[in-house]
């Protein structure tokens, strides 16, 4: 009992963090877009409001990341709104945040072998910062071997290695852009 109020603890002071860090976000991504796409964001923010409470959307659901999801949907606003829905429960069923950060630890400290295979073979990961201090990822796909990665670690481990990678990079964006 007392680990699991230990877990609800940690969940609410991710989900206050990320608040505070979306709302920052939010206002600095707004100022690029145009009126009709503010018009846009605030009414598909507006249909997605609750979802930032769940753990998995946490820092997802934010004006930068739905501009994208319009944008790839032609400003179709209930297309964007059930792709950003199907991303949440995707994230939320994979239970991204909780593999996340199990695999970077699980990489740091190599306590594992599939992590020790990934860290060989891996051809993408952050590789230094630009001048504001922003992560960069590259993918050195001369210099790696996914097809190794999956034969010797598994397709899972595979998409660690992407997930964890992205994940950490928006994480760094979002964290320089405040």
């Amino acid at each position: 009992a007392l680990a699991e109020q230990q877990l609800v603890a940690v969940e609410q002071a991710t989900l206050e963090k990320q608040a505070d860090v979306v709302a920052k976000w939010d206002s600095i991504a707004m100022a690029s877009f145009s009126d009709e796409e503010k018009v846009l964001v605030k009414a598909l923010l507006k249909r997605l409001s609750g979802l930032e409470s769940d753990l998995s959307a946490a820092g997802c659901v934010c004006a930068a990341t739905a501009i994208r999801f319009l944008r790839a949907r032609d400003m179709d606003l209930d297309q964007a709104e059930d792709m950003m829905r199907a991303m949440v429960a995707w994230r939320r069923e994979y239970d991204t945040e909780f593999k996340c950060r199990g695999w970077i630890e699980e990489v740091e400290t190599g306590t594992s072998l599939r992590a020790r295979i990934a860290k060989r073979f891996c051809f993408t990961g952050i590789h230094g910062h630009d001048r504001n201090g922003v992560s960069m990822n590259a993918a050195r796909f001369g210099v790696g071997d996914g097809a190794g990665i999956v034969r010797e670690a598994g397709f899972e481990v595979l998409k660690l290695v992407y997930l964890s990678a992205l994940e950490q990079l928006f994480e760094s964006a979002r964290a320089q852009s405040i």
